[in-house]
């Protein structure tokens, strides 16, 4: 079974209690790693530079403390899986039903209005999923 790094409990540790409770039950069905969790202001003004993020200090929901959203990569093969779109769109519905299943809603950053297509998103950050409140 897929186990977390201490790097990636570490930034999941930021998060809301609800994304740590999705995220540890994904672990036990999916390799992969938390990438990020709460964004400071410079972490947030440099994601935004390299146009990782939409959103400007501190409207993305990265800045909030705990963090209302959560990046990750997939893994297959002990490696991690950054140029696949296909399976990480793959892996992040898997975790939309996880979540469903908890009774979290949560949006996707490859299907930020929740109609299950990709292919109509202007920006396409499959990595990231939120806490939709």
């Amino acid at each position: 079974m897929p186990n977390y790094s201490n790097g990636s409990l570490l930034k999941l540790s930021t998060c809301d209690p609800r994304l740590i409770l999705l995220m540890n039950e994904v672990i036990k069905h999916v390799d992969i790693a938390i990438t990020c969790g709460h964004r400071d202001q410079v972490d947030q003004d440099q994601a935004f530079a390299e146009k990782k993020s939409k959103l400007r200090f501190p409207n993305s929901k990265h800045n909030s403390s705990p963090s209302m959203a959560v990046d990750f990569v997939p893994f297959k093969g002990g490696k991690a899986i950054w140029n696949d779109p296909g399976h990480v769109t793959a892996v992040a519905f898997f975790i939309h039903g996880i979540a469903a299943a908890q009774g979290l809603k949560i949006r996707l950053g490859c299907d930020w209005n929740g109609n299950f297509e990709t292919k109509d998103e202007s920006f396409l950050d499959a990595f990231h999923l939120e806490i939709a409140e």
